[in-house]
């Protein structure tokens, strides 16, 4: 929505739509701002002709995430007290979109802004829109101030005079490369201890009966081990830890 149009009816503001367009220039909050500044003054280095080095954590090529565009769409309708109205987002990026609709599990950052884009919005309002007819890239289109004040931005692309059947909607193909570079690793760790054998446990006792008090017999010292020594269990041994061997011993056997 933009308020800088010409010869304009006040019927055309009686009905309003939001829409998001990922513009990653956007200013940050003050907060953000202030991270970001103590992110650079932590990471910053010095090359041997004393110019300022930064290694940034984002991947170069790596397609951004329309994180801005859903904020400020929140608070656009938060303000105006408009939750209940129509939105929309676009975003030229085929593979921030597969992230945001996929459902795969996702690394860490990539789950962190997916995670706060679904709180903001519907994903089946997200769509792709091709480079040329994004006007939040301009500017890194190469666009001279002369085009850029020509093309008239703040008041949107072109095709959202038209009826929304008319929007684009490509249906491009995402980077499954960088796509898959961004799914959660699992680790699987599997380890071998060769203990003593279930038959050699059986063949230390000559009768059942001495199998199941020496195996209560340890669950009580382990049992007593772990509490206070006030707290211990002395004396001959009861029927429930007769009966708690006994069980042991049998799920030993079904293995």
């Amino acid at each position: 929505m933009s308020l800088h149009v010409n010869d304009a009816k006040i019927s055309n503001l009686w009905r309003l739509d939001t829409l998001g367009i990922l513009d990653p220039g956007e200013k940050g909050t003050r907060q953000e701002l202030e991270k970001a500044a103590e992110h650079f003054n932590r990471n910053v280095k010095m090359d041997s002709d004393g110019r300022c080095v930064v290694s940034l954590p984002w991947i170069q090529g790596h397609s951004p995430l329309p994180t801005i565009g859903a904020r400020l769409s929140q608070n656009v309708s938060s303000d105006m007290k408009l939750e209940n109205l129509p939105k929309n987002f676009w975003s030229d990026s085929a593979d921030a979109l597969y992230w945001i609709k996929g459902t795969e599990n996702w690394a860490p950052f990539v789950y962190n802004r997916v995670k706060e884009i679904r709180s903001l919005t519907n994903t089946e309002d997200c769509y792709h829109v091709p480079g040329p007819l994004n006007a939040a890239d301009l500017p890194s289109r190469g666009c001279n101030v002369e085009t850029l004040a020509m093309s008239r931005w703040w008041e949107g692309m072109d095709w959202l005079k038209r009826p929304p059947e008319e929007w684009p909607n490509s249906n491009v193909t995402p980077d499954f490369d960088i796509i898959n570079s961004e799914k959660r690793k699992t680790v699987i760790s599997a380890s071998n201890h060769e203990g003593a054998s279930e038959e050699k446990y059986y063949n230390r006792f000559s009768s059942y009966d001495r199998l199941l008090r020496f195996t209560a017999w340890m669950y009580r010292f382990f049992t007593n081990y772990k509490i206070e020594k006030s707290n211990r269990i002395i004396g001959v041994l009861t029927l429930e830890e007769m009966n708690r061997a006994e069980i042991a011993v049998l799920k030993i056997v079904q293995k």
